[in-house]
């Protein structure tokens, strides 16, 4: 390889010189450089492990588990049943008859044929109500108890409040002693009206003629039903808006053989026996008719004339 000449060097470094006074142009570059952010959070996809819940309960049944009974997304609660089921039908001329009489043994064999289902009514009552006893049995001397009262007593009790609620009109104590089914026909039209009832006696004890139990919506929901015999002494009398006597005396008493039915929720822990309805036998006289006010129009007059009474005998309807 040939030396470098002396006259080479002075060409290349001249030329040096010159690129190194040039001005020197500087870009700036445009690269993106992606920045790292916080990662989102993704649920993981659930699949369920059984495709239907009838599967699910297969399997729960299989291991042993306890299910739940099925609850309803709208829940019904029946207070009280809408009428009286295989209402008592009472013995014609009962209170009159003789049970000695050829139609009295009649009425007897009739009735002991119906106690049966009354008695199965009666075990089915007690499994819920250990209390319910239809007749008091007497005790011995020696044991010094409080005595309680048996369902017929507390039915005379809760038919004898029931009837004096009307007359302060408190209905609602009368809401807690009479079911929806029977507050209707025991406040129906005296709204404007004044009743006066009281009780004077018993004429004969109150008795059990028929129990009955029902099941509603489901097999376990049950109602009671026990239909009582009451033979009283009492007094109505029922005035209108304008103080005019409308039905019954008040100062005069009268016997009254009625048949009342009692209900109760056997299932609701919190329920008590309300009277639900009466039971009005075919038989029955008619009650006394009801006096009513009534207004009789007058003559017509013009704004400038004046009434005058007639003179001589009243005018006659």
């Amino acid at each position: 390889m040939a030396a470098p000449t002396p006259r080479g060097l002075y060409c290349l470094s001249k030329a040096l010189g010159w690129w190194s006074r040039q001005p020197v142009l500087v870009t700036q570059s445009t690269v993106v450089v992606p920045v790292r952010t916080k990662k989102r959070f993704t649920p993981p996809t659930y699949e369920p492990k059984y495709k239907s819940e009838m599967e699910f309960m297969e399997y729960a049944r299989k291991a042993g588990l306890v299910i739940p009974p099925e609850r309803l997304e709208c829940p019904l609660h029946l207070a009280c049943t809408a009428g009286i089921f295989d209402a008592y039908v009472p013995p014609e001329g009962d209170a009159r008859l003789s049970s000695l009489a050829k139609e009295g043994l009649a009425q007897r064999s009739e009735q002991l044929k119906k106690k049966v289902a009354s008695q199965l009514s009666i075990q089915k009552i007690r499994e819920h109500d250990p209390n319910f006893k239809i007749k008091d049995f007497p005790e011995k001397k020696k044991k010094k108890k409080k005595k309680k009262k048996d369902f017929p007593e507390k039915a005379k009790d809760i038919f004898i409040e029931a009837h004096l609620c009307l007359n302060n009109s408190d209905h609602d104590r009368l809401h807690t002693l009479v079911t929806e089914n029977c507050f209707p026909d025991m406040v129906w039209d005296i709204k404007y009206k004044t009743v006066r009832w009281s009780f004077v006696e018993s004429l004969e004890p109150p008795q059990v003629v028929q129990v009955r139990c029902l099941n509603l919506l489901n097999q376990g929901n049950i109602y009671g039903q026990v239909t009582v015999r009451m033979h009283i002494r009492q007094t109505l009398a029922i005035y209108d808006r304008f103080g005019r006597l409308m039905y019954g005396q008040e100062d005069v008493p009268r016997d009254v053989l009625e048949y009342v039915v009692f209900e109760k929720h056997l299932v609701n822990p919190y329920g008590s026996w309300r009277m639900h309805g009466k039971i009005t036998p075919p038989w029955a006289p008619h009650k006394q008719p009801i006096l009513k006010t009534v207004m009789i129009p007058g003559p017509q007059l013009k704004p400038w004339e004046d009434y005058e009474e007639p003179q001589g005998e009243a005018h006659k309807l």
